[in-house]
């Protein structure tokens, strides 16, 4: 696609003059595809980080906002709704959803800085509703009604800034064409109660996503024009400032004239406009699609991130090759302006080159920083929130495998250290912890890997008939180096209606004394459940598995095997797996 500008010494409104410019058009709209764990597999980030699913089986998720007690809510367009998720049982999967509100077109969200008040805007209006002890909002009230007509661009957003004002962004109701409403393709401002309503910046087609810089200046990313050819009207990064316009419908870039329209204003000139215009900080991309901007203040990333920006790329439907589908990073320097921008998250697009076989798998729309520092990002196109985080220093970073939940001993990480394992009293027939017998055998343990925090470990059979396989052990958040001791006894753990092995008062279990706790078992218990297949079977393999693990899981007692699997992602260091037989 080429894209010619309008060039010229005279500014193309001179009837004297011809104006002329040749545009190129593309449609290129990746076909969906089901995000596979090979295909997230795929995904890439810079060294350290690592990105995994967070929420599954949402409906479109938009925006995305976590209040300060770390619970993350969202808006979804097309339910029409504001959706509140949190992971109540910390596996790493967010298992509470529960809609706290509904309203009509509704799609921005933002919350008073100490969480008690929320704010939502439609197309029209805008609602604020108190945000309950339990994290649902109360009764919603109207605060503003008669915001103007969307057209192209219904999807308005609003934060409360650091002024503790409103700012709504109404982007524009044409692609690059003169506004008969003064307040369409503006910055807005209001007190917290809609009153007080005034334009704080003009000539913003599509602001989406912005937020305020450590220094304390509003960033905004606008979307540029359609039309006017693959690399023509760029993405624009603007210092946003009151009294100040941007360019839009006449002026893109640092000064390029639209040669479609003129300005409605008698005695405006292109020039003129352009004078009063503000030129864009950065660039990127054309058709990107810029959606929620935030600026990172966590603690998790390295240090140079803190002050730069993130910003989620939608991706484009109109462009040869295809554009956006990530997240970028957009870098700032010590005078607090930007300095360049650069991808950070990357993969959701597939042969974006070819017109027959480019493909998506995702695309990136909500971002919200959790109080870990981890990111969330959403994507509206596959319904689910995925989790990017950092290993810290002296931890080892691994990527991802597909997560296989049905495959014995599976192996979490490309290619894991591997522990040498070795059962102690296993096949002695005289021995209290030989096969038959439900007194877990001592495990000892090779050199583990630098930085291993904890120890889990899974006992599983794959040749039982059902379930497949049938669990026998498990164990988390070992704080062992050398050997798991024999006879790990159950402890006083009842959870998820999963009752323990009763347990005397007089002993007390071995693996909370060594700070773990342990999962059910497939025989209805919380505890360590002896080798007893059929009689008359084949003798029996008896996977026993260790995992390395670089953080502490939090699992609660009772977890199941899934639940151990899905919060071990991302921080395997090493496993080791022997198998054992035993057969009548």
């Amino acid at each position: 696609m080429t894209f010619l500008p309008f060039v010229a010494l005279i500014p193309p409104q001179d009837p004297s003059r011809p104006t002329s410019a040749t545009v190129t058009g593309n449609v290129l709209r990746p076909a969906m595809r089901a995000p596979t764990p090979e295909l997230l597999e795929g995904l890439k980030a810079p060294e350290g980080f690592r990105i995994a699913p967070w929420a599954e089986g949402l409906e479109n998720p938009r925006i995305v906002k976590v209040r300060p007690d770390g619970t993350v809510y969202i808006t979804q367009r097309k339910a029409e709704n504001v959706v509140m998720l949190r992971d109540t049982d910390g596996d790493g999967m967010a298992d509470l959803q529960k809609e706290v509100m509904k309203a009509q077109d509704l799609h921005g969200l933002d919350f008073t800085k100490d969480g008690k008040w929320a704010f939502v805007i439609g197309i029209h209006k805008v609602w604020k509703a108190p945000v309950l002890t339990d994290g649902t909002f109360g009764p919603a009230k109207q605060i503003i009604n008669g915001l103007p007509d969307a057209g192209q661009h219904p999807n308005r957003t609003l934060a409360v800034g650091p002024d503790n004002r409103l700012y709504i962004s109404i982007g524009s109701t044409t692609n690059a064409a003169p506004e008969r409403n003064p307040y369409n393709a503006t910055m807005v401002v209001t007190d917290l109660e809609g009153k007080g309503k005034s334009i704080y910046a003009s000539g913003l087609r599509n602001t989406i996503g912005f937020d305020w810089s450590p220094k304390g200046q509003l960033y905004g990313w606008d979307h540029g024009s359609d039309w006017k050819g693959d690399d023509e009207c760029r993405e624009e990064i603007n210092a946003i400032a009151q009294g100040k316009r941007y360019g839009w419908p006449f002026v893109y870039e640092d000064g390029k004239y639209d040669p479609e329209h003129m300005p409605l204003e008698k005695g405006y000139t292109l020039e003129r406009w352009r004078e009063e215009s503000t030129s864009p900080e950065a660039t990127y991309t054309a058709h990107a699609a810029g959606m929620q901007l935030q600026f990172y203040r966590g603690a998790m990333f390295p240090k140079e991130y803190q002050g730069d920006a993130f910003v989620t790329l939608h991706g484009s439907w109109n462009r040869y090759p295809a554009s956006g589908y990530e997240v970028v990073r957009v870098r700032f320097g010590e005078d607090g302006k930007p300095k360049a921008v650069e991808p950070f998250i990357t993969g959701w697009v597939l042969n974006a080159f070819s017109r027959r076989e480019a493909q998506r798998f995702g695309r990136p729309c909500g971002l919200a920083t959790m109080p870990d520092g981890s990111l969330l990002i959403g994507d509206d196109d596959q319904g689910m929130l995925y989790r990017v985080s950092y290993a810290k220093e002296g931890q080892r970073a691994m990527r991802l495998r597909p997560l296989d939940t049905t495959t014995v001993s599976p192996n979490l990480v490309r290619s894991p250290k591997q522990i040498d394992l070795k059962l102690g009293g296993w096949g002695l027939p005289n021995s209290e912890y030989a096969p038959g017998r439900s007194k877990s055998p001592a495990i000892s343990l090779g050199d583990l890997p630098p930085g291993t925090k904890t120890l889990a470990v899974i006992m599983e059979d794959p040749d039982a008939t059902a379930p497949k396989p049938f669990v026998h052990w498990l164990m988390a958040d070992l704080t062992l180096t050398k050997e798991i001791p024999a006879n790990v006894l159950p402890g006083d753990e009842t959870a998820f209606g999963v009752t323990s092995q009763p347990t005397p008062n007089t002993m007390i279990s071995t693996i909370v004394r060594y700070g773990g706790v342990q999962g059910g078992n497939s025989h209805g218990t919380v505890a360590y459940y002896g080798p007893k297949p059929p009689v008359g079977d084949s003798p029996h393999r008896y996977h026993f598995t260790v995992y390395a693990l670089d953080a502490k899981l939090g699992l609660k007692p009772g977890f199941n095997r899934v639940g151990l699997l899905k919060a071990m992602q991302g921080h395997v260091l090493g496993q080791g797996t022997t198998i054992a037989r035993f057969g009548k």
